[in-house]
C-alpha cells in the first residue's frame, strides 16, 4: 500500500486491483513505449528549456525505443475567465496522452494538491473522470504538495489518482507532498530519468529501486538540496516494476527502408537490456507496438 497514506478498505482495494491488472495481458499495447513530459510555463525557461528538453534529449538519445510526447503549456491557447487563465486544449491533451496510454507521465512545474499549473491543466475533477483501466500510468510530479496524504480534511489530486478512481488515473506516483524547490525539482527530475529506464544487472528495476537511487543520486550526501527529497514519497507498491516494452520481442531492420507491413524485418536483435521472456518469444506474431527512430520494429514475438 501507498505509505503513510490514509485509506480505506474500498481504496486499498482500488490500488490492489490496479496493481494485479497492470500486468495482465489486455494490458499490452503501444502505450508502454511513451513517456508524456508535462511542463508549466513561465519562471524563465525552467520547466520547459531547463528540465523537459534536457529530460526529452537524453531520452530519445539513449533510450530510443521510447516515444516522447511533450504537453507544454506554451504551445496551446489560453483565454481569459473570471477565475484566471484557463488552457482548455493543454488540459484535453493531458488526458488524451493518459487516456490513450502512457507509461510514465512527468510533470514540472506550479502546482498543488488540487492539481497543476495556474490554468489548472489537471484537477481533481479530471483526475477522477480519467478511463484508462487497461493502460495505467505512473504519475513523476515535480511540483509543490500534489499529493500531501496527510491532511484529514482534503483528499490531494494525487491521491484520488491512486486510491479514488478504480477504471483509471494512476497505478503508482513518485511525487510530492510538501512545497518543494522548482530548481532542485528539475535536477531531481533528470536524476529520476537516468535511472528509470535503465536495467541494472540486466533486469529492469522495481520502482523502489529507482526512486531509492535517484534521491541517492541527486544532489549527493551532505548538499543542501538533500532537505529538498525528503518532500518526495512513493506512492505505490515499491516491489512494482513499470510495465517497460521489455516484454515484447526488439527487432531491427537492416534494410534501407521499413518492410511491408506483415512482413518480418531482414535481420532482427533483442535492444540491450529489453528484458525479453521465453514467454514472449512463444507468442504468436501480433501487434506492432511502436517505433522509435529509423527503422526500429517492436513485435510480441521474434520474426519466423
Amino acid at each position: 500500500m501507498p505509505r503513510g497514506e490514509k485509506t480505506n478498505a474500498s481504496q486499498a482495494k482500488v490500488v490492489v486491483d490496479k496493481i494485479i491488472g497492470y500486468d495482465a495481458v489486455p494490458a499490452y499495447g503501444k502505450w508502454r513505449n511513451r513517456i508524456t513530459l508535462v511542463s508549466d510555463d513561465g519562471e524563465g525557461d525552467l520547466f520547459v528549456g531547463q528540465g523537459s528538453e534536457l529530460i526529452a534529449k537524453s531520452i530519445q538519445t539513449d533510450y530510443p525505443v521510447y516515444n516522447v510526447h511533450k504537453v507544454y503549456l506554451d504551445l496551446y491557447p489560453q483565454v481569459a475567465v473570471s477565475a484566471g487563465q484557463r488552457s482548455l486544449e493543454a488540459s484535453r491533451a493531458i488526458d488524451q496522452s493518459i487516456e490513450q496510454g502512457s507509461l510514465i507521465v512527468n510533470y514540472l512545474g506550479h502546482g498543488g494538491p488540487k492539481g497543476w499549473t495556474d490554468e489548472q491543466m489537471l484537477t481533481n475533477a479530471s483526475v477522477l473522470a480519467l478511463r484508462n483501466a487497461n493502460n495505467l500510468t505512473f504519475f513523476t510530479t515535480g511540483t509543490c504538495d500534489f499529493s500531501t496524504y496527510d491532511n484529514p480534511d482534503f483528499t490531494s489530486a494525487g491521491e484520488q489518482a491512486l486510491t479514488d478512481n478504480a477504471t483509471g488515473g494512476a497505478v503508482g506516483l513518485f511525487t510530492t507532498t510538501r512545497v518543494v524547490d522548482a530548481g532542485l525539482n528539475a535536477g531531481l527530475n533528470q536524476a529520476y530519468f537516468n535511472r528509470v529506464l535503465r536495467p541494472v544487472n540486466g533486469q529492469m528495476p522495481s520502482i523502489g529501486t529507482v526512486v531509492m537511487l535517484s534521491k541517492n543520486d541527486y544532489p549527493g550526501a551532505g548538499q543542501p538540496g538533500v532537505i529538498n527529497n525528503r518532500n518526495y514519497v512513493l506512492l505505490a507498491d515499491p516491489s512494482m516494476t513499470l510495465a517497460y516494452p521489455g516484454k515484447a520481442w526488439c527487432s531491427i531492420a537492416s534494410g534501407p527502408a521499413w518492410p511491408a507491413p506483415g512482413r518480418p524485418p531482414i535481420r532482427s536483435k533483442h535492444w540491450p537490456g529489453c528484458g525479453c521472456t521465453a514467454a514472449c518469444r512463444t507468442m504468436a506474431r501480433s501487434t506492432v507496438l511502436s517505433r522509435a527512430g529509423p527503422r526500429f520494429l517492436f513485435t510480441t514475438s521474434p520474426p519466423p
